[in-house]
């Protein structure tokens, strides 16, 4: 980060990966909205094996994402719980 403007990498697994560059120009939206200006964003998919990130922790992101959408509540974009 460089002042107000953000570069971003994100790795997800294969879906995760799909449906952020599917929504590409939401999520800058979303950075732009917050007083972020992104100078770069690249996503990249990674194994859809677990990683060692902490799944509280990941939940906890998540959720905070969840709250901060209009409504609070997840897209229709969003994978329904099986």
């Amino acid at each position: 980060m460089n002042g107000a403007q953000l570069v971003a990498r994100l790795r997800a697994n294969s879906a995760g990966a799909d449906r952020l560059t599917r929504n590409e120009a939401a999520l800058r939206q979303r950075f732009e909205g917050s007083g972020l200006r992104l100078g770069g964003l690249s996503i990249r998919a990674v194994g859809d094996e677990p990683d060692g990130f902490d799944p509280l922790v990941a939940q906890a992101a998540a959720a905070a994402y969840a709250r901060s959408a209009p409504g609070g509540m997840p897209g229709t974009d969003d994978e329904t719980p099986r």
